[in-house]
């Protein structure tokens, strides 16, 4: 399945997952408290948890809303991106917002 958003750009269930695992190999461990993950082409999820900010599950609707705030404030394509941009991505996700950073 592709997810299509407002700005001009297509990423698979897969391109998703691979921003997760590169977010949690080094972009938000700075912040993350804990995590557990299960890719979502798998129909998982990715429970996560900052030291003051309460615990959530997120799912697939949770990163679709979470890029779809990174695409209105960023123009960078997915080979262009990298653990800073994967860290803004998981907290538009999880928070609605930057917080971190």
């Amino acid at each position: 399945m592709k997810y299509q958003f407002l700005h001009p750009v297509e990423l698979s269930i897969e391109d998703i997952d691979d921003i997760i695992v590169g977010a949690i190999k080094g972009g938000i461990d700075y912040w993350l408290v804990s995590c557990e993950y299960k890719p979502l082409v798998k129909g998982g999820y990715l429970y996560i948890q900052s030291s003051d900010h309460d615990p959530k599950t997120l799912t697939i609707r949770d990163f679709v809303d979470g890029l779809e705030l990174y695409y209105k404030h960023n123009n960078v394509l997915l080979e262009d991106m990298d653990v800073s941009d994967y860290d803004v991505i998981i907290q538009y996700a999880y928070f609605g917002e930057v917080v971190y950073g």
